[in-house]
């Protein structure tokens, strides 16, 4: 559990850093946004390599199914490895699925980890509901904002149920999935303030 809290926080600290160094130098708050998909990788990998190799729950898997989604959201990952011909078919054709699927993995580890810390089975489905009631009125899914800024949300209400619970009922492997999401929203968070600001 430390060392994935260090990881997840030392990741969020480059990708700060980094875009308070382009401020000093350029001014503008610039972040390494094609650096993010490679940060979820190392959350990924140091999520999986934290937690035990023996214990394979519903949780671990959505959470492991979701993390590997996010990676290959969007043209940075895989601009790495193929040619612009390549990324363009990808972006058209295979992007989107990966966006539903992502989404899909996003819904199940937020119910899975809402019925696993207590809240039972109805009150897990009422984030749920919430999501898909975002996603049917979102006018456009290109962009990803709803989706990035719902993940957002969640990790503000997962963080303010985790600092006020007194009582200890989340568990390590909650904790870290709590992590990973507050990890991922920070992220996206910076990115999105950066497009927020650059657009005016």
């Amino acid at each position: 559990m430390e060392r994935l809290q260090k990881i997840v926080t030392l990741s969020c600290l480059i990708y700060t850093l980094y875009g308070l160094s382009s401020f000093f130098q350029l001014g503008t708050f610039v972040p390494p946004i094609p650096l993010k998909p490679f940060l979820f990788l190392t959350f990924l990998i140091a999520y999986l390599v934290s937690s035990s190799f023996k214990e394979f729950n519903l949780l671990k898997i959505f959470t492991s199914f979701w993390l590997l989604s996010l990676i290959f959201v969007g043209q940075y990952f895989v601009e790495v490895f193929f040619d612009y011909q390549t990324v363009e078919c990808y972006l058209r054709n295979v992007e989107p699925l990966v966006l539903i699927g992502s989404v899909l993995g996003f819904i199940s580890v937020i119910f899975k980890l809402s019925y696993t810390i207590g809240l039972g089975f109805f009150k897990s489905a009422i984030p749920v509901l919430g999501i898909v009631l975002l996603f049917s009125f979102s006018p456009n899914l290109d962009d990803h904002l709803v989706y990035d800024f719902v993940i957002i949300a969640f990790a503000f209400i997962f963080y303010l149920y985790d600092c006020l619970n007194q009582v200890g009922i989340v568990e390590t492997k909650q904790k870290e999935i709590i992590l990973l999401l507050q990890g991922v929203a920070v992220l996206t968070f910076i990115e999105r303030m950066t497009y927020i600001v650059l657009a005016y």
